[in-house]
């Protein structure tokens, strides 16, 4: 477990790596049409042009969205999905990435 200090110095640093990431616009966010699935999670992040608003309760809602966004909207959403991370405010949420397999949204 990480002390005060140091989350507060791991959300500066993922705030740095990520703060000249602009909105990619609501056309570019979904990178997956197969199913429903994919539109039904993305879409509840269309017109959200400031990350920093979201909270962890409408993460963990759309804690699949992680599987379906573009690599677009996956860097200009991933900040915030790190940062209430660890903060450790998620309860569904878990943005993680495995190896090369890609990035995990759930905590089963």
């Amino acid at each position: 477990m990480l002390d005060e200090q140091s989350k507060e110095a791991v959300i500066r640093s993922v705030i740095a790596a990520f703060e000249n990431t602009s909105y990619p616009g609501d056309d570019y966010l979904l990178g997956s049409r197969q199913g429903c699935e994919p539109s039904d999670e993305v879409l509840a992040f269309q017109l959200k042009v400031k990350w920093q608003e979201l909270t962890a309760e409408f993460l963990d809602q759309h804690a699949g969205a992680l599987h379906f966004f573009s690599e677009a909207g996956l860097r200009f959403f991933l900040p915030v999905f790190l940062v209430v991370d660890v903060r450790g405010e998620l309860k569904y949420a878990e943005p993680q990435v495995h190896g090369d397999i890609g990035l995990y949204g759930y905590n089963y």
